[in-house]
């Protein structure tokens, strides 16, 4: 997936608003919407911001340890 859905798939995971997570950053209340809905590809820091808000850590793995309970960014080449 790519970053933009697995940060809507943390959020929604999490049961926090989008507005909450922006606001416990400090930043602007609809920061983590716009993000979404731009559907771009925020900087890792960024998203680990969001994923640590959202009881994530940010971690690489081998591809062999990916689990399907897993949040995965792997570009636009593919959907899992």
């Amino acid at each position: 997936m790519i970053a933009a859905d697995a940060v809507r798939e943390a959020v929604r995971s999490s049961g926090r608003s989008m507005i909450s997570i922006s606001v416990s950053m400090g930043v602007n209340a609809n920061y983590v919407a716009k993000l979404v809905a731009r559907g771009g590809s925020p900087k890792v820091d960024t998203i680990a911001s969001i994923a640590e808000e959202c009881g994530y850590r940010l971690a690489m793995v081998p591809e062999a340890e990916v689990s399907e309970s897993d949040i995965v960014i792997d570009g636009r080449k593919s959907k899992r």
